[in-house]
């Protein structure tokens, strides 16, 4: 049961104790529901994923648990921050992160958030075709571009081969394959390349066009 627990749980007899301190007698000065962090077991988590990436970088999602002490104890452990909006942003500025120290995403960024994001020195990940301008006007000096690979899940598979299945008879009806496996194995990549360039018109990023991503391509056959 223990296992399931942070790193410094133990029993003491019938009790629980976190990092050495009574977790009733937590819950008696505090109240509950009572939420504990343990620094234990976040240093060692953070430890072992920057052993995994090797020389990749970790960025811990700010929108799981916005909070200044937990970013900057992931700072000290060498974790940047992914952030998705000013709130998020501020929260890690707050905790000293900055620059390539932080990754901004979201979907909805606007010229107010990018040009935060701009002044921080922090690179931008584009969401839409629309914020290369976007990134440009504010000042973004760095961007990354999302690359998105075919779905090889089962039904997907079948869809693309046109081969009769019960379960693709039920979500797709009997049409002909959208896509050919032979032409464009699932998996190929749809998009631009990964890539910190400036953020500056046509230089934004360079093009792969490998062929169009299996979803776009239904997507497509469904509006004819």
């Amino acid at each position: 049961m223990l296992a399931l627990l942070p790193d410094s749980a133990a029993l003491d007899g019938p009790r629980l104790t976190l990092a050495g301190i009574d977790a009733a007698a937590l819950a008696e000065e505090h109240g509950t529901p009572l939420v504990v962090l343990c620094e234990e077991t976040i240093r060692a988590s953070a430890q072992a994923l920057r052993t995994a990436v090797g020389d990749g970088r970790v960025f811990y999602g700010t929108k799981a648990l916005p909070n200044v002490a937990v970013l900057r104890l992931l700072r000290e452990e060498g974790v940047g921050a992914d952030v998705a909006s000013a709130g998020e942003l501020a929260f890690a500025a707050a905790a000293g992160l900055g620059g390539r120290e932080l990754v901004v995403h979201g979907n909805n960024k606007d010229a107010v958030f990018l040009a935060q994001a701009a002044e921080t020195g922090a690179p931008v990940v584009l969401d839409a075709p629309d914020e290369a301008g976007l990134a440009a006007a504010a000042g973004v000096g760095q961007v990354l571009v999302r690359v998105r690979a075919a779905s090889v899940n089962a039904l997907d598979w079948h869809t693309m081969r046109g081969q009769p299945s019960f379960i693709r008879l039920v979500g797709e009806g009997l049409r002909r394959p959208f896509h050919r496996p032979w032409r464009s194995t699932p998996g190929r990549t749809h998009g631009s390349r990964s890539r910190s360039t400036p953020a500056s018109g046509d230089r934004t990023a360079s093009t792969l066009d490998p062929g169009r991503c299996y979803h776009r391509q239904r997507a497509s056959a469904r509006s004819r």
